[in-house]
């Protein structure tokens, strides 16, 4: 199956300026380009674009994850182990803020009554 990029934007949530811009770091190219210039994806593209937008949601750099793309994944069980803890520290900080924030509402509703 074939997809244009108008279709391909819609299927996974992003903008044709992040397709272009896939595009221009080689990241993800077009299956093929019509003589109108419209860009076309086949199933295989669409299979990478949802495995980089996956990576992209877990911390993963663009340029880690081209490396990633074009090592066959090679490199990834090295990095794992950073992003994990990575998650860990953004997980308390928000939790940290979830507190204060809570703190701060029973302190202002104190203050109203």
């Amino acid at each position: 199956m074939e997809y244009s990029s108008s279709e391909i934007c819609q299927i996974a949530s992003i903008t044709k300026k992040t397709l272009r811009h896939y595009d221009k770091l080689k990241l993800l190219s077009p299956s093929r380009i019509d003589a109108n210039g419209y860009w076309y994806y086949n199933e295989s593209s669409l299979n990478e674009l949802q495995v980089i937008r996956n990576l992209q949601m877990i911390g993963f750099s663009l340029t880690e994850i081209k490396a990633n793309l074009q090592n066959n994944f090679s490199q990834l069980r090295d990095i794992i182990p950073e992003k994990l803890s990575y998650i860990d520290e953004q997980m308390m900080r928000l939790k940290l803020a979830k507190s204060l924030l809570n703190k701060i509402i029973s302190k202002s509703c104190k203050q109203k009554f």
